[in-house]
């Protein structure tokens, strides 16, 4: 199994497009690195997703650029050549499951982006006493040693 997780916030509107009776939609969407950069801030990573039949209807319907958002996706190859008959190599990411991710700003019929989705087009779920996700975490400093009370771990290793 090939299945990855991105939790972030989407970059670009989503671009939904209908191909005979197939409806896809594109989106960009970046997440945050757990290390920073020389200047001491965090990175942004963006990429390219799609997604097919009733998941791009939700995620049309109810995501906008600044939305937040969850879904595990599978990475695929998606080579062809072109009319030179050069073989041009690029990577799809396919959107599996999705669901509202914290913060941000939504616009499905609930307006504010938050809850859960299954991806179906069913309305997301209210959270339970009213309360609102926090905003994104904190991410932690990675220590740059491993802390003594872990031990020695060379003595065990099989190789």
């Amino acid at each position: 199994m090939n299945k990855g997780f991105f939790n972030g916030y989407l970059a670009s509107d989503p671009d939904l497009k209908v191909y005979g009776e197939t409806k896809v939609v594109t989106f960009r969407a970046g997440t945050q690195r757990q290390m920073k950069d020389k200047d001491g801030n965090y990175v942004t990573d963006f990429f390219p997703f799609t997604a097919f039949g009733p998941k791009a209807e939700f995620i049309e319907r109810n995501f906008q650029k600044g939305s937040g958002i969850t879904f595990t996706y599978n990475p695929q190859n998606n080579n062809f050549k072109d009319e030179n008959g050069e073989v041009k190599y690029r990577d799809q990411y396919v959107v599996d499951e999705v669901q509202f991710g914290a913060g941000g700003k939504g616009k499905g019929e609930n307006g504010n982006g938050n809850g859960n989705g299954n991806g179906n087009g069913a309305a997301p779920s209210p959270k339970p006493n009213g309360t609102q996700p926090a905003s994104q975490p904190k991410i932690p400093e990675i220590p740059q040693e491993i802390p003594s009370e872990f031990g020695d771990f060379d003595d065990d290793m099989p190789w």
